[in-house]
């Protein structure tokens, strides 16, 4: 019996171009190799790739922080905060510029147990600027550690007037006048109360310094230190308890306190 040399077709479905199951093999191992190597490039480079993002969506919290922190809304801006120091700040200023943030908002709620973590896990060496160290000294006074914030305190004021920055030396120098102060130290206390007076002369602190002049016996000196303050200042506050402290040093004052 001879055979027939006839070819038998490829049946297709319906409406299937011939070639087409070719075209779709085709494609299916172009998308083999390409997850193949999609996996063998997220093994090489997957770390560094997800490190990014970490790093950008750190980046981003911490800049929403400092958003919200200028708009007033504290207790927001704290939450950015620690997420973004939770994340992968990988530019060790952002991370101090961060860690300080905390600090200081806990700071000024109060909330000094919590800012003493917050400041002590920063470097020191990362206060490089006399700002840097207010929340951190006055949390340090306020929860009696008096020998660091001392210590501390001269640093800031050292770094305040290198720069040259007048409202930071004046807070530094307040505290370290009371401290004098408390330790019956008043002539110590008048040193940062007269270079107050000289680069902040509106300053209420200048009050204090002619109470303790007048302490001191040196009446005249403590009504001249009002006088000029009275001069200067706009503040109402501080004119009505200047007046005051200035009507208990007259004379007038005085013969009525000894008659």
């Amino acid at each position: 019996m001879t055979q027939s040399n006839v070819d038998i077709p490829v049946e297709l479905s319906p409406g299937v171009p011939g070639g087409s199951h070719v075209l779709f093999l085709g494609l299916c191992g172009i998308a083999f190799l390409a997850m193949a190597a999609s996996l063998v490039g997220y093994g090489i480079f997957g770390e560094r790739i997800t490190v990014g993002l970490s790093e950008a969506c750190a980046e981003a919290a911490l800049d929403s922080g400092q958003k919200l922190e200028a708009l007033g809304n504290t207790p927001q801006a704290l939450q950015k905060y620690c997420q973004a120091l939770k994340g992968n700040l990988a530019d060790e200023r952002a991370r101090f510029q961060c860690g300080l943030a905390i600090g200081d908002i806990l700071f000024r709620d109060q909330r000094y147990s919590e800012a003493l973590v917050a400041y002590r896990a920063l470097p020191e060496s990362g206060f490089v600027t006399a700002g840097a160290f207010a929340g951190y000294v006055g949390t340090l006074w306020n929860v009696g550690d008096k020998e660091e914030a001392l210590r501390l305190t001269l640093t800031w004021l050292a770094l305040a007037e290198e720069e040259g920055n007048i409202e930071q030396e004046v807070w530094a120098r307040r505290k370290l006048a009371q401290v004098a102060e408390e330790a019956g130290d008043e002539a110590a206390s008048l040193t940062h109360y007269r270079r107050i007076a000289e680069i902040a002369p509106t300053d209420g602190m200048v009050i204090q310094m002619a109470r303790v002049l007048a302490r001191q016996g040196d009446v005249a000196g403590a009504q001249q230190v009002l006088e000029d303050f009275l001069n200067r200042t706009e503040n109402p506050a501080h004119k009505k308890t200047a007046r005051e402290l200035r009507a208990t040093l007259s004379p007038e004052s005085n013969r009525v306190a000894g008659s």
